[in-house]
């Protein structure tokens, strides 16, 4: 499932707008990935409430085709309208039947008109409704695999949205991995609360335990292994084979969870190794560094952060794909508000590429402040959002963060004080004031670092000048 073009009317600052996001199209080396950069206040995280808001209505109708998703919020509908509309790649289109179940709808891309009116009835409430019953042919296939007594081997797409909200709290992760008998992981398990911003991650940590628990009914039990670390030579025999047997029995959907982790988590200074519940003497997520066992409460805000969203996103994508052999490889639209949140500039660079690679099939729609996400990489589609206007920004890849930072972000990348006296340091070199521009340049040294660059290149020129000017004289 993807949504290749966007329209809002009358939505938010929105009056009219149209967006096309990114799709492969059975390009490999195209790309998934829409970013949306624009200032606080822009309208950004609107436009990934507008798809959320669409796709309430596919998650819905999977249980009961009479169901309806989320209206449009009434704040969201321009005062000097009556009318919001979102819409999903509408197209005109023909002869829509359904035969047995199925339809001549692309099962691919999203077709869908989601429209709210502010006064519809006396009483002035507002009202929802979809104006065409495209949403409902496409989730027909869906919901008769669900409702079948006979297995349909179809694997479902994922819809989740991470706000910029989303937490991680120790308590929940703690509370979260308790043993618990009620909690349900079918198929639509994986839709729960997936739209919902304020993500607490919380079945994804049930869910962890729960596959664990399968899993050390056959696999050798991490905690056999750790003791065999202690008191074994890890190159032994002994151990090479029970790590073998271990990884042989490894739960299937657990696996694939582990590695997405591991992959985002590990950087050149350090290496995840394992994923793991421990269950003695105190219950506790663990995970394994460069040899050292760490509890999740000892990771920085930004590590936890990062592995409860990738390994939510992982989690949904396994329980949804049963039949692909990888999991991971899955389909569907994820939503993320501010990825940069709490990450290193370092991990920042790298995210884009690594949501791509790990997660090649899902359609990934962002909003960002940061220059080092929309730098990076080559083939995302970058739009710059400004007074209810979309504009497609021009590729950035291998332009440096000062240029994006002035030309697309429109934000000075120098102190505007300290750049008002470089300023006026370059107009006395530029004038031939050596000693004012001498002057300038001491005092601006003791505010700010000498290796500064800025500091650099001007102390070049005022001694090119120098060099200038005493050449001149010397013809004289």
């Amino acid at each position: 499932m993807q949504i290749s073009k966007l329209r809002l009317e009358n939505y938010g600052v929105f009056t009219d707008a149209d967006i096309t996001l990114a799709t492969k199209d059975d390009n490999e080396n195209g790309s998934n990935i829409t970013v949306f950069i624009g200032n606080n206040g822009s309208g950004k995280t609107s436009i990934l409430d507008a798809i959320a808001t669409g796709l309430s209505w596919f998650v819905a109708k999977l249980e009961d085709e009479n169901a309806e998703g989320k209206s449009i919020n009434k704040d969201k509908i321009n005062l000097l309208s009556e009318v919001a509309t979102i819409s999903f790649d509408k197209k005109e289109k023909t002869n829509v039947t359904l035969i047995n179940h199925s339809s001549n709808i692309d099962t691919d891309t999203l077709d869908f008109d989601l429209t709210t009116t502010r006064y519809l009835t006396n009483n002035n409430k507002y009202s929802s409704y979809a104006s065409d019953n495209q949403i409902e042919h496409f989730s027909a296939s869906y919901r008769h695999a669900l409702r079948s007594k006979e297995k349909i081997e179809l694997n479902f797409p994922i819809t989740a949205y991470y706000g910029a909200t989303r937490h991680t709290y120790d308590t929940t992760i703690n509370n979260a991995i308790q043993p618990n008998n009620n909690r349900q992981f079918d198929i639509l398990s994986a839709y729960k609360d997936a739209l919902e911003t304020k993500t607490d991650y919380a079945d994804f940590f049930a869910w962890f335990r729960y596959r664990e628990d399968i899993e050390n009914e056959t696999a050798p039990h991490t905690s056999i292994m750790k003791l065999l670390e202690k008191h074994t030579d890890v190159n032994s025999e002994i151990y090479q084979s029970m790590l073998a047997e271990q990884k042989k029995l490894q739960d299937k959907a657990l696996t694939a969870v582990r590695e997405a982790i591991k992959i985002f988590l590990s950087d050149d200074s350090s290496t995840i190794e394992n994923i793991y519940i421990e269950r003695t003497p105190d219950l506790s997520m663990k995970v394994v560094k460069e040899g050292t066992h760490f509890s999740i409460e000892q990771l920085s805000y930004g590590e936890k952060s990062l592995l409860a969203m990738i390994g939510d996103i992982a989690r949904r994508l396994t329980i949804l794909n049963p039949t692909l052999h990888n999991p991971l490889e899955g389909k569907g639209i994820i939503l993320i508000d501010e990825p940069d949140i709490h990450l290193h500039p370092q991990w920042q660079r790298r995210l884009i590429s690594l949501l791509d690679k790990t997660f090649p099939n899902c359609q990934f729609v962002l909003t960002t402040h940061s220059p080092l996400l929309i730098s990076e990489h080559k083939d995302i589609l970058v739009y710059s959002i400004e007074k209810g206007q979309v504009e497609k920004v021009s590729s950035l890849y291998g332009q440096d963060i000062n240029s994006v930072l002035s030309d697309i972000m429109d934000t000075d990348f120098i102190n505007q004080k300290v750049q008002s006296q470089i300023g006026d340091i370059l107009d006395a070199i530029q004038n031939a004031d050596i000693a004012t521009a001498k002057d300038l340049l001491t005092e601006l040294e003791k505010e700010i670092s000498t290796n500064n660059i800025e500091i650099v290149k001007a102390r070049l020129l005022l001694k090119k000048k120098e060099v200038q000017l005493e050449k001149n004289q010397q013809k004289k």
